[in-house]
């Protein structure tokens, strides 16, 4: 677990990424005389809010004590960092895209997509209103978890695992996965 980018803000409160297992939460929220911590929040289009990370209250008190020692960054854990992957299901409409959620290192990432068939992975973004519209109308992304390289090529890894186990998903080019029995 690891802090970077930590900014005072307004009154008590501060921003702060935070980076767990290689995967970076932007923008989370410590209100430093309180002890709150807030996690970033995911807007549709339609403006519907949505949570992006679920943590465990332990958790929570390990990085709240890492932010009140003024520490930037645990020591480093050696342990092999599994990823532990939810299916939720697939998209209607083509290209089918496989939606989840996944596990690292006690905080899950809700809301990813991959598609088999191209092997692109999408952590969650969130959607704002520019005031300046672009080419594609007045909606512009902002990201909420990001990771590079190694990183997606381990997420990728074990969602193809866990998509094999849970369907019986050898062809890439089959129109609907079959579950296995």
């Amino acid at each position: 677990m690891r802090i970077t980018k930590l900014t005072a803000l307004e009154g008590m409160w501060h921003r702060f990424h935070l980076n767990v297992g290689g995967f970076t939460v932007k923008n989370c929220h410590w209100n430093s005389a309180s002890g709150q911590i807030l996690f970033p929040r995911r807007y549709d289009r339609s403006g519907r809010r949505h949570k992006v990370i679920f943590v465990r209250g332990t958790q929570v008190n390990r990085l709240r004590d890492l932010l009140e020692s003024g520490q930037m960054a645990l020591p480093r854990d050696r342990r092999p960092c599994i990823l532990r992957i939810h299916i939720l299901g697939l998209t209607h409409d083509p290209p089918r895209w496989v939606i989840f959620n996944f596990t690292v290192r006690g905080f899950t990432i809700l809301g990813c997509r991959w598609q088999p068939s191209t092997g692109s992975i999408q952590l969650p973004v969130t959607f704002f209103l520019s005031e300046n519209p672009g080419p594609y109308g007045p909606w512009r992304r902002k990201q909420i978890v990001c990771a590079f390289g190694a990183h997606i090529n381990r997420l990728r890894q074990a969602a193809e695992e866990e998509f094999d186990r849970i369907y019986d998903y050898h062809d890439e080019q089959a129109e609907e996965p079959v579950p296995a029995t």
